[in-house]
């Protein structure tokens, strides 16, 4: 009888240690997961003050340049290419 009760003992103390193993396991999961939003909430917030600080350099610069107006009578004139 005192070989049943060493058994049973045993079975139980093997459930509690997977049981456990289980419950580490899930709240691994549950930590991994919220880490993860996390880097995505970071990445899409680092992309739009990417996108943001490129738009402000862009409309706030000066240095644009004058716009170049080509004067058709200043051109050298066109010579005819070889026949066809």
């Amino acid at each position: 009888m005192s070989s049943d009760d060493a058994q049973r003992q045993l079975e139980r103390k093997a459930l509690r240690n997977v049981r456990e193993l289980v419950d580490k396991m899930e709240n691994s999961y549950e930590a991994d997961a919220h880490t993860q939003k996390r880097l995505l909430a970071a990445i899409v917030i680092g992309a739009v003050l990417l996108a943001l600080a490129i738009g402000a350099t862009v409309v706030l610069s000066n240095d644009r340049p004058e716009p170049v107006a080509i004067d058709p009578s200043k051109l050298p004139p066109v010579r005819a290419g070889p026949p066809r």
